[in-house]
């Protein structure tokens, strides 16, 4: 993945290293110092937020991703759950001698 560094990212905005370093915290990027390198697309992102000084929509973390897949295996379970009744209730009905 190509990276490049905060002092890049300034220079070709034409801005000062401490300020893009500031707008790079903000954003919680993990940029330190101006040779600490970023992606190219948190780059652009940082670019888009300093020149129009609209914050991006967040990500989702991996905790907020996790509600969706629960949510997903619980109602999966629910669906599930007549047909396994069904598949016990034949089993059973076939072990069951007939009483004459």
């Amino acid at each position: 993945m190509d990276k490049v560094r905060i002092s890049e990212v300034a220079q070709e905005l034409g801005l000062e290293t401490k300020d893009v370093l500031t707008r790079a915290k903000e954003l919680e990027l993990p940029a330190k110092a101006a040779n600490s390198a970023i992606t190219i697309s948190d780059a652009e992102v940082l670019a888009n937020y300093i020149l129009t000084g609209e914050k991006p929509a967040k990500k989702a973390t991996p905790a907020e991703k996790a509600p969706e897949k629960a949510e997903a295996i619980e109602q999966k379970t629910v669906e599930e759950a007549p047909k396994a009744e069904t598949e016990k209730s034949a089993a059973a009905a076939k072990e069951k001698p007939l009483e004459k």
